[in-house]
């Protein structure tokens, strides 16, 4: 039981074994999960804040025991709740949603999911560097960083557009 717990969790919701492109599925996931929390709820970033925040602490729990007994590779493919956490990073930066511009707010969501897996699968700057931190730290902070980058590059092309 605790096994399947694990791998629901970490692969979220096992969008993680999806063939080839897992982490750009489990930045898809984010998507679905905290597009409309950001959209249509009133203070939807602070719960898109926490509930990365609560994910990102989770993973940091479970990653060590699901790396020694689950798992052989150092940052299995399967394990996406660090993209799910990079994407929600990005999300923040979105501009004030709108009904009447709503299709714009969607392309500067897709803009951010662009530049979010650019920096993720790229890893520029010190990125690289937080992958090879061990364990659970190499497999999360990259993602943060990653998450963290785009945001600031997302929020910058929506100031100057």
């Amino acid at each position: 039981m605790k096994k399947k717990l694990y791998k629901f969790f970490l692969s979220v919701a096992y969008v993680g074994y999806f063939p080839s492109i897992s982490g750009t599925m489990g930045s898809v996931a984010a998507l679905l999960l905290f597009l409309p929390c950001i959209a249509f709820l009133a203070n939807g970033r602070w719960l898109v804040f926490f509930v990365a925040l609560l994910f990102f602490l989770l993973a940091m729990l479970s990653l060590p025991w699901a790396l020694k007994h689950l798992y052989t590779d150092k940052d299995p493919a399967e394990v996406v709740i660090d993209e799910v956490v990079g994407m929600a990073i990005t999300l923040l930066a979105l501009p004030s949603y709108s009904l009447g511009h709503a299709g714009s707010w969607l392309a500067w969501a897709f803009v951010g999911f662009v530049l979010f897996r650019i920096f993720d699968i790229t890893k520029p700057l010190f990125i690289k560097k937080l992958e090879n931190l061990p364990g659970a730290w190499g497999i999360m902070l990259d993602d943060v960083a990653a998450g963290l980058v785009s945001a600031f590059f997302l929020w910058l092309l929506v100031t100057l557009f």
